[in-house]
């Protein structure tokens, strides 16, 4: 009777333990309705950059408009349909534009990714989950860049005023010291894509002018909805 019950206790201890242990995975979700493709769609971005200089102990701003529309499809050397994106600039609220550069945008049931200046970048990888990362770089020669999944599928209402039901962050880095501040990060929102992106590369020595770029890049008009 003593030997059965020290077993009962034995192997209530055990479960005990193991679900303790155990880590409940993140739900994951498909992902590719945050990086929509489709002939004639466009976003439209307002633009602001500054340009901080150490040595004139100024900061110039810059204010423009960058307008991506999928303008045309092919399939690449691999048979998967790819689509060439036209982007242009404008520097009076959309009047007039001028063509800036072409870029290559594909994507497959485990990524999203952007060739622009040559270089192929996995912008988005599927499916998404709380916290998962992969290398931005893994299909380029540049360094490893990890991007990293959060807050997903939460609202976002601060941009333009403009509710968006689900959307992604997409954390690019997130560095800040005394000296060195470089942040990087994305929103995607459902049916939408890129919403916002914002960068910042900022050195400050101690009793200088703070050195380096702040850019902001934020969804302004679109013919998706």
């Amino acid at each position: 009777m003593i030997l059965r019950y020290l077993k009962y206790q034995l192997i209530s201890a055990c479960v005990v333990i193991m679900s303790c242990n155990s880590i409940e995975e993140p739900i994951a979700m498909p992902g590719t309705s945050y990086y929509p493709l489709e002939m004639g769609k466009y976003i439209t971005y307002s633009v602001t950059e500054y340009s901080h200089d150490a040595f004139l102990e100024k900061t110039d701003t810059t204010y423009f408009w960058q307008k991506e529309i999928l303008e045309d499809t092919f399939n690449d050397i691999s048979g998967s349909l790819v689509y060439k994106m036209g982007i242009s600039i404008s520097k009076d609220s959309g009047k007039n534009w001028i063509f800036n550069s072409f870029a290559i945008v594909e994507k497959d049931n485990n990524s999203g990714i952007r060739t622009e200046n040559n270089t192929r970048k996995t912008i988005l990888g599927f499916p998404f989950r709380e916290l998962k990362t992969w290398d931005v770089n893994a299909l380029n020669v540049q360094d490893t860049k990890l991007a990293r999944v959060k807050n997903l599928e939460k609202s976002v209402t601060t941009i333009l005023g403009k509710q968006f039901a689900k959307s992604v962050l997409i954390d690019l880095g997130n560095q800040v010291d005394p000296i060195l501040t470089n942040i990087e990060n994305e929103v995607y929102a459902e049916g939408l894509g890129l919403i916002e992106r914002k960068y910042s590369y900022i050195e400050t020595q101690p009793g200088k002018y703070k050195s380096g770029i702040e850019y902001i890049k934020t969804i302004y008009e679109t013919n998706w909805e």
